[in-house]
């Protein structure tokens, strides 16, 4: 998104709000710079709105100089100036965007952001649930559910679905897949969400593909079981720190740039492990031998529901 200095202020009155990455940038700007324009990007290139979370932070101050300190949690920046300004200035402190979304290279793994504003100007529903009709019935939930390779607990689950939720702490343990079952409501009770997705956080480093178990993620019709079909329903990275996007707009732009559920309501689970990716990984890695870490991953999941 590109900011003229001299609009600045009013532009960050109109940030949107979602959990950032963890890098945090320092910019000082003289006034005389004021035809310069700034531009602020995520781990997934440009984006169209600056949106923070709890945790997260833009200030912008005016020092006796004159001067103005730009402060940002979890964005990189650029200064270029405008025509006849003479060249492009290093923000210089913006040292790590987090690392997300890192492509590990294995056949049909997507982990950009996929989720890309293909409709302009999507607008956040309002930090509550959308109302799907009543109470949810949880009694099928985890049904079939191996309890030695997965856990999935009724106790524990993403309901409502079409909510946005403050960031909720997960532990991935003794080798274990950890499930989240959610109902999905049809389309008509949910027609004003245009798309949703997971941001994910996480403290641990990021891990080698080709030697270690990494970061996996997608979407079932049975807890822990196969990927739903579609692009964007499976993810891998090396870190836990990605926006993972879903949708029921069965437009194909949409369809093609997130997770398509579906338009019937039903009963779905999200699943988050470590394993081995089979095609990165220098030894065998297979169904029989996931090459799992026994060390605890945690990682922490806020969800955001967007409408059109």
């Amino acid at each position: 998104m590109l900011f003229v200095l001299a609009s600045i202020i009013d532009s960050l009155r109109g940030v949107d709000m979602r959990k950032g990455s963890a890098a945090i940038g320092f910019l000082c700007l003289a006034t005389g710079l004021s035809a310069a324009t700034l531009t602020v990007k995520d781990e997934t290139g440009e984006v169209g709105r600056l949106e923070m979370g709890s945790g997260n932070s833009v200030a912008l101050l005016s020092e006796s100089n004159g001067n103005l300190t730009l402060t940002l949690d979890g964005y990189y920046v650029t200064i270029s100036a405008n025509a006849g300004g003479g060249g492009t200035v290093d923000t210089g402190g913006s040292t790590d965007t987090g690392g997300g979304g890192t492509d590990t290279g294995g056949g049909g793994t997507d982990t950009g952001g996929g989720g890309t504003d293909t409709g302009g100007g999507g607008t956040d529903t309002g930090g509550g649930s959308t109302d799907t009709g009543g109470s949810t019935d949880t009694s099928g939930y985890c049904a079939g559910n191996d309890d030695a390779l997965a856990d999935c607990r009724v106790d524990g689950v993403f309901d409502p679905w079409i909510a946005t939720a403050g960031e909720v702490p997960i532990w991935i343990r003794d080798k274990k897949t950890e499930v989240f079952a959610f109902t999905l409501p049809a389309r008509t009770d949910a027609e004003d969400v245009r798309y949703g997705y997971l941001q994910l956080t996480t403290p641990e480093p990021k891990r080698d593909p080709v030697t270690q178990d990494i970061f996996h993620v997608w979407w079932s019709e049975t807890p822990n079981g196969s990927p739903l079909s579609g692009t964007k329903c499976e993810i891998w990275a090396v870190q836990a720190r990605d926006t993972i996007f879903w949708t029921q707009d069965p437009d194909p732009a949409y369809r093609s740039a997130a997770c398509y559920l579906g338009a019937d309501p039903r009963v779905l689970y999200l699943n988050f492990e470590t394993r081995c990716l089979p095609a990165r990984y220098n030894g065998t890695c297979d169904s029989d031998n996931l090459r799992k870490s026994s060390a605890v991953y945690q990682f922490d999941a806020a969800r955001v529901i967007k409408g059109y």
